[in-house]
């Protein structure tokens, strides 16, 4: 399933992003909702430090917001209305209110932050730190690094299974 929204994201992404967004190289996107229901885009534009948010429905730009060094990856918080835009160069994490359009904070991480991913039931978010070999857990509730703890040797991906309290075998 996720696989296919990524798909699905992928598409418009690139269709909003060449019609819209002439000069600016867009590395990544966040879409905030399911995509039947999607509202709005977050595109992270690497080579001008900001996000692009885009209405999803219209393909017109909603802001343009300024964040971290070299932002590569976004991911929404739908229910906390936040998104979170890792800054590669700066080592941090930009948090968006997605409400306002603006950064309401900026969280320090490991060293060359690269993916992050949200498992917003658990409230977290997670981070790869590809140049210090490790993840981040971020409690979204609160903004704060909760736990650094090891991935192998240069993390660059993560992706979140929520079983919704059910046990695998």
């Amino acid at each position: 399933m996720a696989h296919g929204r990524r798909a699905w994201l992928a598409g418009l992404l690139a269709a909003a992003s060449t019609a819209l967004l002439p000069g600016v190289t867009p590395l990544a996107a966040a879409a905030h909702g399911k995509p039947s229901t999607v509202s709005r885009l977050y595109v992270t534009n690497f080579d001008v430090d900001t996000v692009t948010v885009l209405n999803a429905a219209t393909n017109a730009v909603v802001a343009t917001v300024p964040v971290g060094d070299t932002p590569t990856d976004a991911a929404v918080d739908a229910g906390r209305a936040r998104a979170y835009v890792v800054n590669r160069e700066d080592d941090t994490v930009s948090v968006i209110n997605t409400d306002t359009n603006a950064v309401v904070t900026t969280v320090p991480v490991g060293d060359g932050p690269f993916d992050v991913a949200v498992d917003s039931p658990r409230a977290r978010a997670y981070v790869t730190n590809s140049a210090s070999d490790t993840v981040s857990a971020i409690n979204t509730a609160t903004d704060d690094v909760i736990d650094t703890f090891p991935a192998g040797d240069g993390p660059v991906g993560v992706a979140v299974l929520n079983t919704g309290g059910k046990k695998r075998p």
